[in-house]
């Protein structure tokens, strides 16, 4: 075993990022950010999850996606996704999922719909542009320049492009529903209202 230094107390170089720190400091600065812990149940092969901001805590949640079951493996995560808490959180919407084909989703593609009297050729049903599931309309709204930061109390806030450049929190003079959202539906329904393509 190497042997421990002073070194080893000192702390990382001003701006170091999280994937680069000490796997005792990771934990820590998480939480800080976020990331929750709870007793794992009806799970026999860990004590504890520990939760992604954004994660899904149901019981349809998924090990490696929504939770992990110690810290190391959540340090093996944040190394592997490069989190630095400038630019990358570990929050859930970073994910960049593709779309649900239609026939995983349980939803017919067109030409079976046609098929069975579905909507005549050339004529669309009317359909909102932006519809859920919003991990897929997510994924398009952040390369249109989309953002999320935390508002109080951990809870994420939707931002539109430009709003919070350079910065790690919503600026307080914005406004709910004008500048960012407080929740998915009010995202899908402002861009549907406003065309956002």
């Amino acid at each position: 075993p190497r042997r421990r230094s002073d070194s080893d107390d000192a702390p990382p170089p001003r701006g170091t990022p999280l994937w680069k720190r000490a796997p005792a400091e990771v934990w820590n600065e998480l939480r800080k950010h976020g990331w929750t812990y709870a007793p794992a149940k009806k799970d026999l092969k860990y004590v504890w999850h520990y939760r992604r901001p954004g994660c899904n805590a149901g019981a349809d949640a998924t090990f490696g996606v929504d939770y992990f079951g110690t810290e190391e493996q959540v340090v093996a995560f944040i190394k592997k996704k490069k989190v630095d808490l400038k630019t990358t959180f570990g929050h859930l919407d970073e994910d960049e999922r593709p779309p649900t084909p239609p026939e995983a989703s349980g939803r017919k593609p067109r030409r079976a719909a046609l098929a069975k009297g579905g909507p005549a050729r050339g004529k669309s049903p009317p359909r909102a542009k932006w519809a859920p599931p919003f991990q897929a309309a997510w994924v398009r709204l952040r390369k249109l320049g989309w953002e999320w930061r935390y508002g109080p109390g951990g809870v994420t806030h939707w931002c539109r492009p430009g709003l919070c450049d350079n910065m790690t929190k919503v600026p307080p003079e914005s406004k709910e529903n004008v500048h960012y959202f407080a929740d998915e539906r009010s995202v899908l329904a402002w861009a549907n209202h406003w065309r956002v393509s």
